[in-house]
């Protein structure tokens, strides 16, 4: 494969350079209406090759699209499938265990932490209560 790849970019490169400098006259062109008069060998081989690259990419553009809505739509039924699971399973779930209150998530418990700017009484009145002091 790899001398066959060789092979073909040999090629490729031959016909380039036989298109560049292989000189040639003129050819007329007409596109309907549009007439341009004397393009060069070179220049209708690069249009090709331009072609040929424009359509290569539509190709990619088109292939990538339809890969990425295929996953996107392998992903929504595996999905639909995983939530009826869940779905039954909650059904099932409801129906045979009765509901208790020690079923609830209990919250909780808060406890209060003093404010920073509260001051114990004595600090307040400005007595304090240090040992030996009285």
């Amino acid at each position: 494969m790899l001398v066959l790849g060789v092979l073909l970019i040999l090629i490729a490169v031959v016909i380039f350079l036989v298109m560049l400098f292989g000189g040639g006259a003129g050819i007329d062109l007409a596109f309907g209406p549009f007439e341009i008069a004397q393009v060069s060998p070179f220049v209708i081989y690069l249009l090709g090759a331009a072609s040929v690259v424009l359509f290569i990419m539509g190709l990619e553009l088109s292939r990538s699209g339809t890969v990425r809505s295929w996953r996107r739509r392998s992903e929504m039924r595996q999905l639909q499938k995983q939530n009826q699971k869940l779905e039954k399973r909650a059904a099932k779930s409801t129906s045979t265990a009765p509901t208790t209150t020690s079923d609830r998530p209990t919250e909780p418990a808060t406890e209060t932490a003093p404010q920073p700017d509260s001051q114990p009484a004595d600090q307040a009145s400005g007595q304090t209560n240090q040992p030996g002091s009285d």
